[in-house]
Formats: C-alpha cells, sequence, structure tokens
C-alpha cells in the first residue's frame, strides 16, 4: 500500500510540473506574439519600411592635447545605418562631470557618417586627470555613448621661434632675440654665450609682465669680440610660471667686419660697408675675403666725377654678376662707393667706383647701386683723382696706381 501512495504521490507531482512548464511556455510564445504584432504595427506605420532599432557605432576616438592650460579638441566619429542627429558632450574638466546641451550635426539629414566634436581649452592644473565622452543620436532616436575616457594634465613647455642677432661686426654692438610662446604664463630667461672666451651663462631675467604674458621675447645686447674671423656661440633658455623649461638650439655667428682698409700705392683708404645691401655688400665682402682686389690697379678715372678699380679680369678672374640693389638706399655723393657696371641691369661683378662730387647722385643713383662710404683717406682718393691721365679725360693713369692689398680692419 505505501508503494502505491508514493507513486500517486510522485504521478500529481509530475502532472503539476508539466502544467507549470506548459503555463510558462504560454505566456513566451504570447510574449513574443506580441512583440511581433507591435512591429508589424510599426512597420505598417512607417509606411512599408524596416524599423531602425540600432543605435550610432563610435570609433576613431581623440583628444589632441593633454598639456595645461592649452587648447583641446575632443573627437569621436560616428556611423550608423540611418542618419546621425547629434551629439552631446561631457566632461569633469571645470570640476564634476557636466554634460553639454545637445548638438545637432551639421547636415543630420543626409549623414550616415560624422565626427562629433567639442574644443575646450584645458584646467591648468598639473597632474589631475580630465574624464569625457560624447553621446550621440540617429534620426530614429536610438542613442549611444562612447566609454568614459581619460587624459592626465600634462605640464606645457615653452617653444620658441624667430631666433636672430643683429650684427656679426666686430666690436659692434649685437642684440641676440629668440621669441617665446606657451600656454601657460612665461616667467624669464637665461642668455649663454662663448662670445668673451668660455661659455658663460648670464643670471636668471624675468620677463617684464610674467604674470599675463604667454608670448614674449627674450632679448640681450652685447659688444661683440674684436677678433675677425671668431665664431660666437649663443643660446636662450626659457621657462614658464609652471618651472616648465627649454632651450633654443645653439646658434652661432662668425665675426667679421663692416670696414675695409684699402693699402694702395699712394696712400690708405678706410671704407665703412652698410649691413642693408646683403647682395652687393655681401659680394664686396667675398671678394675682399678671397683677396681678388690685391695687386688691381685704379684703371679709370675722370677728374671731378670718380675713381674706378677692382677689375677681377686684369688677374684672369672671371666673377659672376649680381642683382642689382634698387631702388638705392643710399646716394652716389662724395666719397660713397657704388658698384660699376656695364649698360646692362644686373651686370656688376667686381670692378667699384668712388663718387667725387655731390652732383653725381642725380645721373647715377637710379642704375648704381651704393654699398658703402669712405671714412677715412678722402685726401688719397682726391689724389688718384688728378693723376696724369691718357686722353681723353675718361682714361687710365699714366703710372699705374696700386690697390696693393683689401682687408678688413676693426
Amino acid at each position: 500500500m505505501l508503494i502505491c501512495l508514493y507513486a500517486n504521490r510522485f504521478t500529481m507531482q509530475r502532472r503539476r510540473r508539466k502544467s507549470h512548464n506548459i503555463r510558462n511556455a504560454s505566456i513566451a510564445i504570447v510574449s513574443l506574439m506580441v512583440i511581433v504584432s507591435l512591429i508589424v504595427v510599426a512597420y505598417q506605420m512607417n509606411g512599408g519600411k524596416r524599423v531602425d532599432l540600432d543605435p550610432p557605432v563610435s570609433s576613431a576616438i581623440s583628444a589632441n592635447s593633454a598639456t595645461a592650460s592649452s587648447s583641446c579638441t575632443f573627437s569621436v566619429l560616428w556611423e550608423d545605418d540611418v542618419n546621425v542627429s547629434g551629439y552631446i558632450f561631457e566632461t569633469n574638466d571645470t570640476g564634476t562631470l557636466v554634460n553639454d546641451t545637445w548638438i545637432p550635426f551639421s547636415n543630420f539629414m543626409s549623414e550616415t557618417s560624422a565626427y562629433s566634436k567639442v574644443t575646450r581649452t584645458l584646467n591648468n592644473t598639473i597632474g589631475n586627470i580630465v574624464l569625457w565622452g560624447f553621446w550621440c543620436n540617429d534620426t530614429s532616436n536610438n542613442w549611444n555613448s562612447t566609454s568614459l575616457q581619460s587624459l592626465h594634465i600634462s605640464p606645457s613647455t615653452p617653444t620658441y621661434s624667430n631666433g636672430s642677432s643683429s650684427s656679426a661686426n666686430a666690436g659692434s654692438s649685437c642684440t641676440f632675440s629668440v621669441l617665446w610662446k606657451d600656454s601657460a604664463n612665461l616667467s624669464g630667461y637665461i642668455f649663454g654665450t662663448n662670445n668673451t672666451g668660455s661659455f658663460v651663462n648670464d643670471t636668471w631675467v624675468p620677463f617684464s609682465n610674467s604674470v599675463s604674458q604667454t608670448s614674449a621675447y627674450s632679448t640681450v645686447t652685447k659688444t661683440l669680440s674684436n677678433t675677425i674671423g671668431d665664431v660666437v656661440q649663443w643660446r636662450f633658455w626659457c621657462n614658464d610660471t609652471n618651472n616648465s623649461w627649454n632651450a633654443a638650439p645653439l646658434q652661432s655667428l662668425l665675426v667679421d667686419s663692416n670696414k675695409v682698409l684699402f693699402v694702395t700705392s699712394m696712400g690708405n683708404i678706410t671704407i665703412k660697408l652698410y649691413d642693408d645691401m646683403p647682395i652687393t655688400t655681401g659680394n664686396f665682402k667675398h671678394l675682399v675675403e678671397t683677396g681678388v682686389y690685391d695687386g688691381t690697379i685704379f684703371h679709370r678715372v675722370v677728374p671731378g666725377f670718380v675713381i674706378q678699380g677692382g677689375d677681377a679680369t686684369s688677374k684672369g678672374i672671371t666673377v659672376l654678376p649680381i642683382q642689382d640693389e634698387l631702388p638705392n638706399k643710399h646716394s652716389n655723393v662724395r666719397g660713397s662707393v657704388a658698384m660699376a657696371k656695364t649698360s646692362q641691369p644686373n651686370s656688376a661683378t667686381s670692378q667699384f667706383f668712388i663718387n667725387l662730387n655731390d652732383t653725381n647722385a642725380a645721373s647715377l643713383d637710379s642704375n648704381y647701386s651704393v654699398f658703402g662710404t669712405v671714412i677715412s683717406g678722402m685726401d688719397v682718393v682726391d689724389a688718384i683723382s688728378r693723376v696724369p691721365i691718357s686722353p681723353p679725360n675718361d682714361g687710365k693713369p699714366l703710372q699705374d696706381v696700386t690697390l696693393i692689398s683689401a682687408r678688413f680692419i676693426n
């Protein structure tokens, strides 16, 4: 009898479980039918088109800076089967995590791919962790978001440009300068040079308005070495108010001179060259440095007008023509030195002339580039202008007047 009772009980339990399973299955089927019905209704209401349930997908997540106080652009590429609509940006850069207002894409009616972009000035607290992310929806109002991104605020560093030195003339005053920029405020600079022998750094100098200055020139003026041919090296270091440092590259200049001594068979003449005539002065300096003028003669004398010399062809040397530097920055007045040339433009090579009269300017300034002036020995120039010449009065001296040597002096 006990066996029969247990058998009946077991059979009843199996029937209950079976009934429960059938009920769960029925509920699932009904739920599925409801969902299918809703999709069908939505499909019919949507004009027979497929119902979009897929949200936008993100990729190409980036932030282009992590430097304190710098401008940083956050961006994400969104793609979808339907048109993307707009986005929301969120960040804790100013403290707590805050969502911006929704921004529509510029052409969301016909864009299935677009970048969400926001530019912010990062906070200036070095070591801060900035969290950020984007939300995006499509024209079916399906939403998606990026995972929360992070960047570590790092110190900015001063950057340099426009390094320059104002002179290379021996014994002259030279101003060295570099332009510095930073996203933080600039603080000061150090200048170093070997101008006096060994390389020495000056003391740190504050910028005049370092409290609110993100761009400034470091400027130092020194008297250059008197030794022609010396190589002067120099550089600047700069720091900002976060005490981040940077150094400009080591610069160098060759000490030369803007004064040339002519030793002639009739006495000495000293010429000062103009720095603002780089082509003409540069060509003349090169000819002096290479000894082209040594041993040449003043081959043409026109009393009351000019004396002319520097013909390199007399030594079998060919000098390429240079470009005219016109209009003139200086005038063909008495004592001025200009390049001689043919009637053709840009034909000057090595020949030069020294003006004897102020009235020359009217006829010569439009064609002949002035690059220097006599500062000593004008009496020698006048003496050369009076030597006997072969006729007519535009000729070679009967007795050679030799330019024995031309060299730079301090």
